[in-house]
């Protein structure tokens, strides 16, 4: 414990430990010192409503709501009064978790004020140079700070991540610290940094540093901010190594993949000796019973293969070897087929279908269908019996589309960002909700992100969700 109590007393920013009912329980030297806080009074509630900013409270509850919602680390940045009746840019994370002792909700936040770290002034002081380097390293961080304006970039010099002084330029400028990133993920930071820049937000992105031929996992976190006693805008972010975790996310999926083909074998006999012994009933005399044992025998088999299937397909998407057979085919074709095969396994609902005149495609057809049939099972498995389901295709010069809109239970508006993520479940409700792993919408939209298309989702709770993508319908350069 010691040993984590240093790291978080050298840490350069406050960190405290609250309740739900917003009372402080602990915190650190440095949040003491910004706030005043003493030992006299640790807890007060109106500390948020005193010293946030009034254009900043709300969208600070709104995280708060979230991080309790979702789960794990919420960021954002928010300005708060210091002891001296000055504004500081805050960059905050905060990460909701249940205490075991007391089995009570409980944030954990920390604080890295922005301002600070940009000023002229604020290395001046050796020891406050070192204490800040140290905690920095301690934590196994690099910092920089990109003056959009000029083009200039600044950070620290931990190696191990970033080039130190005597091995970059002497100016440094975005288009050298892209070059340092590899160059398949090149793109889609670009993409994150220019979406954070137009929306004035948080960001938060993993790539890969390249230096000396030695690959390193690297996760982003940063917030777009007014330029300190000038006009214009900064990007100031920090980078942690996550190649570690990467390593043991790696060997995870080499587990799950080795043991789902291991399983696969055994699981497609049992079904098969079911089967058998389906049609050895069917043939001679039988209880109802036995008739009965044996079709959950077969029932539960192919729900044990379909989850296996599940593993393998997710195992091939996180290593990137989802490989792909393309075939010439008819687009709304396979989209009948696929309605008419869900409806038959449940007819309790009706599913209207609006053809678009799509004609050819060129893809893979059995994952698209797979795809096609992950969503039209997805609508009926969250709305009550009864409830329309509504389909369309489409398409749009060289693309192809497709759209499924239930008035189900709807996704909170929190979880749209990862409801395409492996092992998520957003849609919970007492009356339909079933068992499973939470990988069908990942593999859903691992397959159309394979055929180079886009997937999405528009939902609000209670009022049902939309999900539609689009893929190319005529060959591409790289079509495997």
């Amino acid at each position: 414990m010691i040993p984590l109590q240093s790291i978080i007393e050298t840490f350069p920013g406050p960190v405290w430990v609250q309740n739900t009912a917003g009372q402080i329980l602990w915190y650190n030297d440095t949040y003491r010192r910004y706030t005043g806080t003493t030992g006299d009074n640790p807890d007060r509630q109106d500390y948020y409503s005193d010293h946030i900013h009034p254009e900043d409270k709300d969208r600070l509850l709104m995280a708060v709501i979230q991080s309790m919602q979702v789960g794990g680390w919420t960021e954002l940045h928010a300005r708060i009064l210091d002891g001296d009746s000055v504004y500081h840019r805050f960059f905050i994370k905060l990460c909701h978790y249940i205490d075991p002792e007391e089995e009570t909700a409980r944030w954990l936040g920390l604080a890295i004020d922005a301002d600070e770290v940009r000023r002229p002034d604020a290395r001046e002081d050796p020891a406050s140079e070192k204490r800040f380097r140290l905690a920095l390293e301690t934590a196994g961080m690099a910092v920089w700070d990109w003056n959009i304006t000029t083009g200039e970039m600044v950070w620290n010099d931990w190696a191990n991540l970033l080039p130190s002084a005597s091995q970059r330029p002497e100016k440094l400028t975005p288009d050298y610290f892209f070059r340092l990133i590899h160059e398949d993920d090149r793109a889609g930071v670009r993409e994150t940094m220019d979406q954070a820049l137009s929306r004035m937000s948080v960001f938060h992105t993993e790539f890969r540093i390249v230096r000396d031929d030695m690959e390193r996992w690297v996760c982003a976190s940063g917030c777009v901010t007014d330029r300190l006693n000038s006009n214009g805008l900064d990007l100031v972010g920090i980078l942690y190594d996550i190649t570690s975790i990467k390593r043991h996310e790696r060997q995870k999926d080499e587990f799950i993949g080795i043991a789902s083909h291991e399983l696969r074998t055994p699981v497609t006999s049992i079904k098969a000796y079911g089967q058998l012994l389906q049609r050895q009933l069917s043939d001679s005399p039988s209880t109802e019973e036995e008739a009965l044992i044996v079709d959950r025998l077969v029932y539960q088999a192919d729900r044990l293969s379909q989850l296996v299937r599940q593993l393998l397909d997710t195992t091939r998407i996180s290593e990137h070897q989802l490989v792909l057979d393309r075939t010439w085919f008819e687009w709304d074709a396979l989209v009948q087929r696929c309605i008419e095969a869900v409806g038959a396994a449940d007819s309790t609902h009706t599913i209207d279908f609006v053809k678009g005149a799509t004609g050819k495609v060129y893809a893979d057809q059995e994952l698209i269908q797979q795809a096609l049939l992950n969503l039209l099972s997805n609508a009926m498995k969250f709305s009550d019996a009864g409830m329309p389901i509504v389909t369309g295709t489409w398409r749009n010069g060289d693309s192809v589309g497709f759209s499924v809109k239930d008035q189900g239970i709807g996704i909170p508006e929190t979880m749209i960002e990862s409801i395409f993520e492996p092992f998520v479940q957003a849609r919970h409700h007492s009356a339909t909700a079933r068992s499973g792993l939470g990988l069908g919408l990942y593999i859903t939209a691992g397959i159309i992100r394979r055929h180079g298309g886009d997937i999405g989702v528009q939902s609000k709770p209670a009022e049902g969700a939309q999900f539609y993508f689009t893929i190319p319908a005529e060959p591409q350069k790289d079509s495997r």
